[in-house]
């Protein structure tokens, strides 16, 4: 009898265990690194002097660059559209357009210091799922900095 209870007591143990794991998928050192340089790539092509940060699932920084004549703004601006992008898991160019549309909604800027709710950063996606963010910042408009982010993740994720 205890060791059919023992064997009950360890298997619902072990069941509960297993219903408490999450799985993930997790962007690699070496997709954020091609991330990073392909989007610096496609600007450089236009002359655009940009900085280019890729995030996790988390929003923290995995890998970045940026082209010698990119300025520290941009760099900043980088980091914080990658953060957006993957926090709010949409596009950061959705929140500017809505802001625009809706007045009412310019406090989404004041909801965390890293956010950055400009045009240029885009969620990195996996099979549906948020598994990164990569932000862009420098080139002269952010519909540009949109389509350095679209371009890499295009060459890299669709290949």
């Amino acid at each position: 009898m205890k060791k059919l209870l023992a064997t009950a007591l360890f298997a619902s143990t072990s069941l509960m265990a297993h219903a408490n794991v999450v799985s993930n998928h997790a962007l690699s050192v070496d997709t954020a690194l091609e991330l990073v340089k392909e989007g610096l790539a496609y600007c450089a092509k236009d002359q655009y002097n940009v900085s280019v940060a890729i995030v996790d699932h988390s929003g923290e920084l995995k890998a970045f660059g940026r082209h010698n004549q990119s300025g520290p703004h941009a760099a900043e601006g980088a980091k914080r559209k990658a953060f957006s992008a993957a926090s709010m898991e949409a596009s950061t160019e959705f929140f500017f357009k809505l802001i625009q549309k809706n007045p009412e909604l310019q406090g989404l800027h004041s909801l965390h210091d890293k956010l950055l709710l400009l045009p240029g950063g885009l969620p990195i996606k996996y099979k549906g799922k948020v598994i990164g963010g990569i932000g862009v910042s420098g080139a002269p408009g952010g519909d540009l900095d949109t389509a350095c982010a679209e371009a890499a993740i295009n060459k890299v994720l669709n290949k």
